[in-house]
């Protein structure tokens, strides 16, 4: 499959709700990321780390640097060209998300 021109971002549910609730500078943060995203989500980009082990394939992006800070997980599916948004938690109570899941059964 060629490169993708651009990859499309999409976010569930349970990432939107959690978006409205950022500060407005939080807010500000992500949507740069969501435009790195689109045009090359596999480029370094300050804040983002890729889990290993058992979340492989699951990206993280710092949305905070402050204790506590809330994380924002997605994944990167090349052969669709896409960029699904997971979620946004506060760490370290990732792993206790409301629906039960963890970021490696997303």
């Amino acid at each position: 499959m060629a490169p993708c021109a651009q990859y499309r971002v999409e976010g569930s549910d349970e990432y939107f709700e959690e978006f409205v609730r950022l500060p407005k500078g939080h807010q500000e943060r992500v949507t740069r990321l969501l435009a790195h995203l689109q045009q090359s989500p596999h480029a370094p980009f300050s804040g983002v780390t890729a889990l290993r082990g058992e979340q492989t394939g699951i990206h993280e992006f710092r949305v905070s640097q402050s204790r506590g800070a809330r994380r924002l997980f997605f994944t990167i599916d090349d052969d669709a060209c896409a960029v699904f948004l997971e979620c946004i938690v506060t760490h370290p109570t990732w792993a206790r998300r409301r629906d039960g899941r963890s970021p490696r059964n997303l």
